[in-house]
């Protein structure tokens, strides 16, 4: 019953699974564009940012 009412209003594209890698984590993206990636920017988007971040900086030496 719950999960009817956002399949039936088209929200269910709201329901997200994290984009990094070692969470397995689903939220619901309430972002006006529904552009948002993580669970949560303070941990799990952190972690992807340093990542890429580190990345750059071993490939820039």
């Amino acid at each position: 019953m719950a999960w009817s009412e956002p399949v039936a209003t088209g929200d269910a594209a709201r329901l997200k699974r994290c984009a990094e890698h070692t969470c397995g984590w689903a939220f619901w993206d309430v972002s006006k564009n529904r552009s948002r990636r993580w669970c949560s920017t303070r941990v799990c988007g952190n972690r992807n940012k340093s990542r890429a971040y580190a990345s750059r900086q071993r490939r820039a030496t």
